[in-house]
């Protein structure tokens, strides 16, 4: 698989619907852990279910490396709160970029933007982690999804970016 690449499949509703605790217990007890982030990331901030999928939507990091939307970004969530400080959260936030950019298709700017609006709120908590010239880096690279954001998110941008 080349690096920029991607794909997405559109079956969080039916699997979901799967997770009884019935038959297999090992995988309903994964899909109930992930429900509520399931629901909140593939429904919550576009205009409908087929236009933001992030744990079906897949971004090729690297050519070991692919994830899904809703684990790059938990991976974020977890790096920036863990109390060991042992994560490597700048990097978490490189491969989140990097998804966001390649699991979805160019034409495709609602998901993305939903996706880099949730990523820039967590950014501007983490702004005393993150030295200035990675914010500036990462403000580069989400330009164009702050100005077409609502204005919450134009806000969060001055809070990660207001220094730079």
């Amino acid at each position: 698989m080349r690096e920029g690449s991607g794909w997405r499949r559109n079956h969080t509703h039916d699997l979901i619907r799967e997770s009884h605790f019935t038959c297999d217990l090992a995988e309903d007890l994964a899909w109930h852990s992930l429900s509520v982030l399931v629901s909140a990331l593939d429904y919550g901030d576009v205009r409908g279910p087929q236009d933001v999928e992030a744990t079906t939507a897949i971004g090729v990091v690297s050519p070991d490396l692919a994830m899904s939307v809703t684990n790059a970004l938990t991976r974020v969530w977890l790096a920036s709160s863990d109390p060991t400080g042992a994560s490597d959260l700048q990097q978490a936030y490189e491969d989140c970029l990097i998804v966001i950019r390649n699991s979805r298709p160019i034409e495709d700017s609602p998901a993305r933007t939903a996706y880099a609006s949730r990523l820039l709120r967590q950014l501007a908590a983490d702004r005393e982690q993150l030295s200035r010239e990675f914010r500036s880096h990462v403000k580069a690279l989400l330009g164009e999804y702050v100005t077409l954001a609502r204005p919450p998110v134009r806000d969060w941008a001055e809070e990660a970016f207001g220094d730079l």
